[in-house]
Parts: structure tokens; C-alpha cells; sequence
């Protein structure tokens, strides 16, 4: 019962922290949102990489595995080309 106690404290307070700095984002100007969008989507893409790396190596579920691998490198590659196209025009 404590253990789950302490999973529903934690779980909420690192949503009311998620909360706080979305709050906070959407007061920010348009450029910085946007840098700090490129910068959380490479930070998910190199996670979600980690996590495919993860499954391959368990054997757990190869297919999932390679699912999390493809779109660990698709997010930061679709950021930076983003990201060039819009600096070059």
C-alpha cells in the first residue's frame, strides 16, 4: 500500500513539474519555443533510441525493438532538416 502510495506521489508530481515548464513555454517567444522543441525532440529521439537498443539486446521483442531504433534516429533527423530548411530560407 506505502509502495504504491509513493508511485501516485511521484507520478503526480512529475506531472504538476511537467505542467509548471509547459506553462511557462507557452509565455516564451516564439523563437525560444521552437529551440526548446528541436532540443525535447532530439532528447526523445536519443531515448527512444536507447530503449530499442534495449529491446534488441534483451530479445524481448525484436519487431518493437526495431520500431523504437527507426524512430529514434527519424526524430532528430526530421528536427535538424527542419531546422536547416527554415535557417536557409
Amino acid at each position: 500500500m506505502l509502495h504504491g502510495l509513493f508511485i501516485l506521489a511521484s507520478v503526480l508530481t512529475v506531472v504538476l513539474v511537467f505542467n509548471f515548464f509547459a506553462i511557462k513555454a507557452f509565455k516564451l517567444p516564439a523563437a525560444k519555443r521552437k529551440k526548446y522543441r528541436q532540443i525535447a525532440l532530439v532528447v526523445y529521439g536519443f531515448l527512444m533510441l536507447c530503449i530499442g537498443v534495449i529491446f534488441l539486446k534483451s530479445g524481448e521483442n525484436p519487431l518493437s525493438g526495431w520500431f523504437y531504433v527507426l524512430f529514434g534516429i527519424v526524430f532528430p533527423v526530421v528536427s535538424w532538416m527542419e531546422y536547416r530548411t527554415k535557417k536557409n530560407s
